[in-house]
């Protein structure tokens, strides 16, 4: 399965993160119907390493996490959990048919939004992580 099933199921799986957002994790972008607080996850890059005579079947993804929240209290509170649950993460990521088998996961960088609404509302509070995950992959064959 992908490594982007993994993390998002990872992220459900976690009873800290699903106290605060419910089921509200989604890839690329939230629903609609998404009532804050919620999570995005996002690939932004991602690279393979290989050998001489083929690739090496491990990967480095690199992937935006965006924690949303009401507050900035709340949007700091679901980074937290996130960190808690995937920072220094190492061996199989995610549940059922979504797993991975992750080598390491490392927070790069976290810098902090604010997402205006239009017309008398507040807008949403986030906080923006970029994590690498390193991960093995199946290695494509040749005849």
């Amino acid at each position: 399965m992908s490594i982007d099933a993994a993390l998002r199921t990872e992220l459900k799986d976690d009873a800290t993160i699903a106290g605060l957002v419910s089921t509200r994790i989604r890839l690329s972008r939230a629903d609609q119907r998404d009532t804050i607080p919620y999570i995005t996850i996002n690939r932004l890059s991602g690279s393979r390493f290989h050998n001489a005579t083929a690739a090496s079947g491990m990967a480095i993804p690199t992937f935006q996490i965006d924690c949303w929240g009401a507050t900035p209290i709340l949007a700091i509170a679901v980074a937290d959990a996130v960190r808690e649950a995937i920072d220094g993460f190492k061996g199989t990521m995610g549940s059922g048919g979504n797993t991975a088998n992750v080598r390491t996961c490392w927070l790069e960088g976290e810098p902090y939004l604010h997402e205006p609404q239009k017309g008398d509302g507040i807008g949403a509070h986030g906080v923006a992580m970029t994590f690498d995950i390193m991960h093995k992959e199946t290695v494509p064959t040749f005849s």
